[in-house]
């Protein structure tokens, strides 16, 4: 080659032996820990909701997932639609849930996903929206005599629904009541359920999902007189 030219084509540097063999398992390992830098999220596990039932017609309220392999970027599904999830650690997310949700009586389905790579969705859990805890504010009459003929009760108070039975006394069982208004019913009380005078406890029960029962009030039933009869 003339002196003062050089070639166009690459400049090849020539190397053999253990040089060379040094030269590319250096390379291989530079690519080697590149592709480990991308690290796969785990598939979440959704264990738990707390609290899993919540009275239908509630304010507004904070539940809490509970589970495994949970990450900063996890969702959270709400009947397919993407919640705000606050991030507690990998064991818990917190979802807001507003008044409207919780309006009416239904079974929301929660799910969690983590996202790409690695990453899916866990299992669905359900948090049930139920019956709400009832309370009754008075009964009338609240006193009456014993006698032959069954009494008819007027109940006021709030959380009344159509499964709302009536207890009275040490029943275990309840009596069907004719719910007037989520605030006030009617019930009918036989007269063996009061054989005797004395004070008498009555109080309400809502059945699942949520219900339970609600605070208890006397009835006073007096002895009756010849020229007295039972309230009716």
């Amino acid at each position: 080659m003339p002196r003062g030219r050089t070639s166009a084509g690459p400049r090849i540097i020539a190397s053999s032996g253990p040089a060379l063999v040094a030269l590319v398992v250096s390379m291989a390992a530079c690519g080697s820990d590149s592709t480990a830098a991308i690290a796969s999220n785990p598939r979440p596990t959704l264990g738990s909701i707390t609290p899993s039932v919540i009275n239908a017609g509630s304010a507004a309220a904070t539940v809490r997932l509970s589970g495994q392999s949970f990450v900063s970027a996890s969702r959270v599904l709400l009947d397919g639609t993407e919640r705000v999830a606050r991030f507690v650690n990998a064991a818990a997310l917190d979802v807001d849930l507003s008044a409207n949700d919780l309006a009416v009586m239904d079974t929301l389905l929660f799910v969690v996903v983590n996202p790409a790579p690695g990453g899916g969705s866990s299992a669905a859990l359900p948090l049930v929206i139920g019956y709400p805890t009832p309370t009754i504010a008075s009964v009338s009459p609240s006193t009456f005599p014993s006698g032959p003929s069954n009494v008819f009760l007027t109940i006021t108070g709030s959380g009344f629904s159509s499964r709302t039975l009536v207890i009275w006394d040490a029943e275990t069982a309840g009596f069907v009541a004719n719910v007037m208004s989520p605030t006030q019913l009617r019930v009918q009380i036989p007269t063996f359920e009061f054989p005797t005078a004395r004070t008498y406890t009555i109080r309400v029960h809502n059945l699942s999902p949520g219900g339970g029962d609600s605070n208890s009030l006397p009835v006073i039933v007096t002895a009756s007189s010849p020229t007295q009869g039972s309230a009716r």
